[in-house]
């Protein structure tokens, strides 16, 4: 048995977490958010994970992941390409707004005075080259932002599958155990690694003195194993 400061003793699991291939076993009262994401990212990349806490809302955040990972990602994409979208059909009308609109001022000039005075004549040249003008705009426009869209369209494509993936990887890689009572400890094996600790994995920062013991897999799975059977 060692007596470490609680903030080595943090930084020592988390190096335990990021460096296991295989297996993670985490038993702990409360998590914290880097500890619950270096989970996630494990057992999405296949390594199987197992988490045993009194923590509900990490608990039940973790569990969730399983389901909606990626998704706040997929909505902002899906909110970029519906305003993609939107530009590209303002673009596409503008110039018949345009139109119309000197079409209109035209036919109340001409409708002033029914005749075809220099000033209509001129009017009409003048909106003759503005709409010249926003049909090339528009084209312009509506060819960058149709780009824009199918290079958004296909990336969206793409995370869509590597999220489904993780998601799928959750699912079978990731279990969530909640405890009723805290166990007060933490206890966590990584691959063939295996400690015990008096500290909190939700702590950071902290310089209160615990003690950490390195232990055998077996001894640390069985210890594990009474602590889940008693609350069971």
């Amino acid at each position: 048995m060692e007596l470490k400061v609680a903030q080595d003793i943090y930084d020592e699991i988390r190096s335990f977490i990021n460096g296991a291939t295989i297996s993670i076993v985490l038993l702990s009262d409360k998590l914290n958010d880097a500890i619950v994401e270096d989970i996630e990212r494990k057992a999405g990349s296949g390594v199987r994970s197992k988490v045993i806490t009194s923590d509900r809302n990490w608990s039940r955040w973790l569990e969730n992941r399983k389901n909606s990972y990626g998704y706040d990602e997929e909505r902002r994409f899906n909110k970029e390409l519906s305003a993609l979208l939107n530009r590209i059909l303002f673009f596409e009308r503008f110039p018949y707004i345009v139109m119309t609109i000197f079409v209109a001022i035209s036919i109340i000039t001409f409708l002033k005075t029914y005749t075809v005075s220099l000033y209509l004549i001129t009017e009409i040249i003048t909106g003759i080259i503005v709409i010249v003008i926003s049909v090339v705009i528009s084209r312009n426009k509506v060819k960058s932002y149709k780009y824009e869209y199918s290079l958004k369209e296909q990336e969206l494509e793409k995370i869509k599958g590597q999220y489904n993936d993780i998601r799928q990887h959750l699912s079978k890689y990731l279990e969530v155990v909640e405890l009723q009572n805290p166990p007060g400890f933490s206890i966590l094996v990584a691959d063939d690694k295996a400690i015990i600790t008096s500290t909190s994995v939700d702590i950071k920062n902290n310089k209160e003195i615990d003690f950490i013991e390195e232990v055998s897999k077996e001894k640390a799975l069985t210890f594990i194993e009474k602590i889940t059977s008693m609350q069971a």
